[in-house]
């Protein structure tokens, strides 16, 4: 248990070491190291998510997984930039040009391992054990090809890979190549895991599926927001594609982590709600803005001559249209997604309805039953009332 904890402070200090170094080197380069930073905080951020799980349930190999993970991965990103910017007869920068090839391929086998026995920290069954031994060995057998590929690294072309021999390019090659097929498959097979999972599960694993499922599909959507954004922005910087980057990536450790930890389980539901809601509110207005700038051009352009009175109006439409956009929306995702709710809820409102006219107290007492087991459900439910004392 000591050594667990210990692990849980070394290895997140090495991924900081690792990232800080990493920023140095980069320091004096033309480029920058804005980049080196935002990946060396999603690194760090991975692995901090990882050592705080892995502190609350040690039995969990999920949190050591998501924990260890960015390890090579800054090892790797490390080599290759002292490569890059190093000395090419330096015999220290012609072993991390090395390094640089196979140094962040542990990465993926690792992340894939979480997603194979993600939530529970297990595999499905012992096949899927199997599984992960077989494609693992082959994404290893990949990381030698790579060591000892002969010719010019990626990073480095002027560097030829010191450990590269030329009588093994076949066999590097191919060696390449079971590696690059083992990866695919631990991917695919880990995908596959997630779903049968999902199918699988109810109640409360259910909810922890959702935190993977969630974010995986947010994901895409993020990457392409930022790709829009970072065309529109002229700065040099980009400091708003970075940020939508970076969320996009964190969020899918963050859902593992709550997921495993099932801590505050079952807010995704409303957090799916209102993001399914709030993303098609912005798709309206930004519809409605585009549109009504168009309209109020035509209209007032002869007149005024003057665009910011096209702008000023469609600003104030938009700002109308929110709140009753905004209900419309919620009641169309409650009523396709969330039928449930929306069933209770309007029962909740003929009920109230009916409330305000019945005067019959056996006819609400009845009432008042039916209601409670439609929305809430429960096992059993009664009514008692209390006999009023005659003053």
């Amino acid at each position: 248990m000591k050594a667990a904890r210990v692990l849980t402070v070394v290895v997140p200090a090495a991924v900081v070491g690792l990232g800080l170094a990493s920023i140095l080197v980069l320091w004096s380069v033309p480029e920058g190291p804005i980049g080196s930073i935002v990946y060396s905080a999603l690194l760090f951020g991975t692995t901090a998510l990882g050592a705080f799980v892995a502190s609350r349930r040690p039995e969990n190999a999920v949190g050591w997984l998501l924990m260890l993970a960015p390890l090579p991965a800054a090892l790797g990103s490390l080599a290759g930039i002292l490569a890059q910017y190093g000395e090419t007869t330096s015999p220290f920068d012609r072993v991390a040009a090395n390094v640089s090839l196979w140094g962040a391929q542990p990465a993926i086998f690792l992340a894939g391992a979480a997603l194979l026995r993600f939530p529970t920290g297990r595999h499905l069954s012992r096949r899927w054990r199997m599984f992960e031994v077989v494609v693992v060995s082959a994404a290893l057998l990949g990381m030698v090809g790579l060591a000892v590929r002969p010719g010019g690294i990626y990073v480095a072309p002027d560097i030829d890979n010191p450990l590269g021999i030329d009588a093994w390019r076949l066999a590097a090659a191919f060696l390449e190549g079971v590696g690059q097929t083992g990866q695919a498959l631990l991917i695919a097979g880990a995908i596959a895991s997630l779903v049968l999972r999902w199918r699988r599960s109810e109640g409360a694993a259910r909810q922890q599926m959702k935190w993977i499922v969630f974010p995986v599909c947010m994901f895409p959507l993020l990457v392409f927001v930022s790709n829009v954004v970072d065309s529109f922005d002229t700065s040099a910087e980009g400091y708003a594609s970075f940020g939508l980057n970076i969320t996009a990536i964190m969020l899918i450790p963050t859902g593992i982590a709550i997921a495993v930890l099932r801590y505050r389980l079952y807010d995704i539901d409303l957090i799916i709600n209102r993001t399914l809601v709030y993303a098609a509110l912005t798709a309206v207005l930004v519809a409605a803005y585009a549109g009504g700038v168009l309209l109020f051009r035509t209209i007032l352009d002869p007149v005024t001559g003057d665009n910011d009175v096209a702008i000023a109006a469609s600003t104030l439409a938009v700002a109308a249209l929110f709140g009753p956009a905004r209900r419309k929306i919620q009641r169309f995702i409650d009523h396709r997604f969330y039928r449930s709710r929306y069933d209770a809820q309007q029962t909740l409102e003929t009920f109230a309805a009916r409330l305000r006219d019945e005067v019959d107290l056996d006819s609400l007492s009845g009432d008042l039953l039916r209601v409670v087991s439609d929305t809430v459900k429960p096992l059993h439910a009664s009514l008692w009332l209390a006999k009023g004392t005659a003053r």
